[in-house]
């Protein structure tokens, strides 16, 4: 048989020798790098909560944010359950004969609200329903987004959620 002078330690096959180092380096550090971007990305994204797709919630900037609002609630966890407190009245969350009284009187409430329509560009953001919720924090956030989706159903359009700490308000 014929040798053709061809071996695997030949320098002119393709292979690992024939990479720089450099480049050899970069190669073996490739899956530590995609590590640490997959690291960094999911500590960033935790922390963070995920809504009903559709459902728009402004956090208040300052007290200036409170005194555009059409309506406020408040929401607090006790032993008969999540009380939501509108309009001096008092309507049980667990209850879906309440909820549906709540959602009319909501409705009712921001039907008072102007359009938007012939406003100036300043006041634009004005005539938007606007509902002030002041949440417990005892509060879980499924009751919070079910408390936001019969508010968007009333009409509402924009909502504010602050949370009450503990020892903030007087009882």
């Amino acid at each position: 048989m014929r040798q053709w002078g061809w071996s695997r330690t030949s320098p002119e096959s393709p292979g690992r020798k024939s990479l720089p180092t450099w480049l050899r380096a970069l190669s073996a550090a490739v899956p530590w790098i995609t590590m640490l971007i997959l690291f960094l990305t999911i500590s960033k994204i935790d922390g963070t909560f995920f809504l009903d797709r559709g459902t728009l919630i402004d956090l208040p900037d300052g007290v200036g944010d409170i005194s555009r609002c059409h309506a406020v609630a408040y929401v607090s966890h006790t032993d008969e359950g999540v009380l939501v407190f509108f309009d001096d009245t008092r309507y049980v969350l667990n209850e879906p004969s309440q909820m549906d009284k709540f959602s009319r009187i909501l409705f009712e409430r921001v039907s008072y609200v102007p359009s938007s329509n012939g406003a100036a560009d300043g006041d634009s953001e004005s005539s938007v329903p606007t509902l002030f919720l002041l949440v417990d924090r005892r509060v879980t956030l499924e009751d919070q987004m079910y408390i936001t989706r019969i508010a968007r159903k009333s009409g509402v359009g924009r909502i504010m959620i602050a949370e009450r700490k503990e020892g903030a308000v007087q009882e």
